[in-house]
């Protein structure tokens, strides 16, 4: 009997001790989830003239991260007063920045972010950054070290590819070739300059998602609206350029879902709510490129980015408030320019259509392309890039025979480039 109950303390102290382990590890796995988002947190900055040894640990706790150093905190008051008066709220990603631009030049040393910790290593150390995809560069902050790897289009040799890269990194970016891929070792400011460069000419693009068919959970109502457009560029896997307006806008973003409606909706869908929600709040609109999302002023047209050319079979996968470009061949027959009046007459005010050579190219969004193309058009059952471009029938051919004194049917093909 003693065995048996010593049999069954030891059972419970297992099992108790199991448990706490699980536990524990759900709630770190939960502590992780909660880390605050850098691109979008935003804190009070008033640390100018407290010693360093105050203001890492106080950034660290900002990020609910270990602050880890194998040395001693540097010694000194840190500096900083912000160019525009009172300390404004700023993001851990412009906090970053602002303390390892004074660690590197002062102190020979930098703050490197991984999963769970702030590492502060010095510019000696042979330290291992993070490893990142290429569309996780949005959430880093321009001063971070990270390592990305590319794959090196078929035909290109690796070798050479690395020289033209570390050429454009600098002193300060490392390359490696391994077979058809390349380790790039930099900052990230460096990174963010170099890869669009270079990456039509040596690598291949990363894929993006399909707006028409990857569908999210879109639970953004009330959410302030800088937070609203880092969440879907993240979505989208891309960046945001133009900032001239992002310190203007303001405000919170509302968006209340029709009864019955789907919570998950494709990226196209999103995308048309929030540009209708910016140009109602703001006068502003997102045009879409083939690696970024451009904010604009909504009357900022035709001028601003130059939206993307598209073919007509792509206009599937595009939102109905996007901007693009569709350039049109006009058959010999007709008149270049009478085709670009008559279409920018039924574009209307928002619409641009000019005559080049034979060709029209009409700039406009997407909904009016919709609205003006069956006019012209006659869809037929074969690939779009075959279909032919004509007007309805007169409608007093039933009444005129020939009608001869009608004006001439407006036909012209797409043209591909």
């Amino acid at each position: 009997m003693p065995q048996a109950i010593r049999l069954f303390a030891f059972a419970c102290i297992a099992f108790a001790t199991v448990t706490a382990r699980a536990y524990a590890q759900d709630e770190a796995k939960k502590a992780v989830r909660e880390l605050p988002k850098w691109s979008t947190t935003r804190v009070r900055f008033e640390m100018d003239g407290k010693p360093w040894k105050e203001v890492l640990p106080w950034f660290a706790a900002q990020t609910k991260m270990k602050l880890v150093s194998p040395y001693p905190l540097p010694a000194g008051h840190f500096k900083y007063k912000h160019p525009k008066g009172p300390a404004p709220e700023l993001s851990l990603l412009e906090i970053m920045d602002i303390l390892n631009e004074q660690l590197q030049h002062r102190h020979r040393t930098t703050l490197v972010r991984n999963d769970e910790e702030i590492v502060l290593v010095h510019a000696d150390d042979r330290f291992v950054p993070p490893r990142i995809e290429l569309h996780d560069l949005k959430n880093r902050a321009n001063t971070e070290v990270v390592v990305v790897t590319l794959k090196i289009k078929d035909g290109q040799n690796p070798e050479e590819v690395a020289l033209e890269v570390k050429r454009m990194l600098g002193n300060f970016g490392h390359v490696t070739a391994v077979k058809n891929h390349l380790v790039l070792r930099s900052d990230v400011a460096s990174l963010r300059r170099a890869i669009p460069i270079l990456t039509p000419m040596f690598f291949d693009p990363p894929e993006l998602p399909n707006w028409s068919t990857t569908r999210v959970r879109f639970d953004m109502d009330g959410k302030p609206w800088k937070e609203v457009l880092t969440w879907f560029a993240g979505q989208a896997q891309m960046n945001i350029r133009s900032l001239l307006f992002w310190r203007s806008l303001d405000g919170i973003f509302r968006y209340a879902p029709p009864k019955n409606s789907p919570r998950e909706l494709p990226l196209t869908d999103i995308f048309d709510i929030i540009n209708e929600r910016l140009q109602e709040e703001h006068g502003l609109r997102l045009i879409r490129s083939e690696d970024s999302l451009a904010l604009t002023t909504y009357n900022d047209f035709p001028g601003g980015p130059r939206p993307p050319r598209v073919e007509l079979r792509d206009l599937k996968d595009r939102g109905k408030t996007e901007i693009v470009e569709v350039l049109v061949r006009v058959k010999q027959f007709q008149n270049d320019e009478e085709v670009a009046v008559e279409v920018k007459r039924m574009l209307g005010s928002f619409g641009h259509a000019v005559a080049i050579r034979n060709h029209v190219l009409i700039v406009t969004d997407v909904a009016s392309l919709r609205r003006v193309l069956p006019y012209f058009v006659d869809m037929p059952a074969t690939p779009p890039e075959a279909a032919q471009f004509v007007s309805p029938p007169c409608p007093a051919a039933a009444c005129c025979g020939s009608a001869p004194r009608c004006r001439p049917i407006i036909r012209f093909r797409l043209f591909r480039r």
